[in-house]
Parts: structure tokens; sequence; C-alpha cells
């Protein structure tokens, strides 16, 4: 009986804390605040997570595993060759588990380790778009990539904010993408 307590304290201080990052912002979310939140004892978040940054880590380490795994997805593909097979699910998976967590994660995660998550994955998909055949022939502007990675990822993000269902982020996602990819060969072959 006391270890289902347990955990039940602990999913409240999760759900408390997910509120509080995502209203505030690790930078000024408080454990005090969490904690009133959660109707327990500031001291007793101690029991559960070291610090605000473990609690946070915590919060934000399954959708950051989300984002990896659709990262590794990524590098083994070539353009939008089999990505609304392949990476559309895993992206709209992510979206359905972790909103929340994706939104705290790349906008409100100044002042945490992860500060810089955002203009890590923004790098990496310029890494991918630097790395297509199409584009290399063309010889496009580093800059302007990073531009197109950019708005993939704030368009994912505004997704993320305000995610309805399923079904809603998959078309809207998919509207996105085709926004995207058509965009970007558009450009391409304008040159």
């Amino acid at each position: 009986m006391a270890q289902i307590l347990k955990e039940e304290i602990k999913d409240k201080i999760i759900k408390s804390a997910i509120n509080n990052f995502y209203s505030s912002g690790y930078k000024f979310a408080t454990m005090k605040e969490i904690a009133k939140d959660a109707a327990i004892p500031t001291g007793l978040i101690y029991s559960y997570f070291k610090n605000k940054e473990d609690l946070f880590s915590c919060i934000v380490n399954p959708a950051l595993k989300c984002i990896d795994s659709i990262y590794q997805i990524e590098k083994g593909i070539n353009a939008e060759e089999n990505i609304f097979e392949i990476e559309l699910p895993a992206i709209v998976n992510l979206l359905k588990q972790f909103h929340f967590e994706f939104v705290i994660l790349l906008e409100k995660s100044e002042g945490s380790c992860f500060s810089n998550i955002k203009d890590e994955l923004i790098q990496n998909i310029k890494d991918h778009l630097e790395n297509l055949s199409f584009i290399q022939e063309k010889n496009i502007e580093s800059f302007l990539l990073h531009i197109f990675s950019s708005n993939l990822i704030e368009g994912i993000t505004e997704i993320a904010k305000y995610y309805k269902n399923e079904a809603w982020a998959e078309k809207i996602l998919t509207m996105l993408l085709n926004y995207h990819f058509i965009g970007i060969k558009a450009i391409i072959n304008s040159i």
C-alpha cells in the first residue's frame, strides 16, 4: 500500500511540474510552487528528485528519447523518400505522447542543461538537408538551409502547442511537411 502511495505522490509531483514548467518555464518555475500545486510539502519533492534540474530532466527525457529515435530514422532516409511512411508516424507519436514536454523542452528550457536543444535540432535538420544530392548539386547557401530547418521546427512546435488529437496532428503535420519539401524543391529548381 505504501509503495502505491509513493507512486501517486511522484505522479502528482510530475503533473504539477509539467504544468509549472509549461506555464513559467524552467527558469521561473520553483519547487515551492510545484509542491503547492501538488498539495505536498516542498521538502517531499526532494525525496523523489535531487533538485529542479533532476525533476526537469525526468519530465523532458522521454520526449528527448523520442526525438533521438526520429533523428536516427531521418539519418537512414533520403529526401522525402519514405518520410510520410516512416518519419510522419514517429513525429505524430511524439506529439501524441509528449506534446507538453516537447514544448517545454524546446521553448521553456532556458536556464537548464537543455537550453540549446532547439538549436541542436535545427542544426541536425540543416545537416540532413546539406547531405541531400539535389541540394548539393545546386550549392545552396547554408544560411537558407538553416532558415528552412528553423521554420520546420517552429511549425512542429506550433502543432505541439495547439495539439488537439492524433488525427488532427497527422493532418496538419502532413500539410506542413508537404509545404516544407515542395517549397524547398521549388526554390532549388528556380536556381
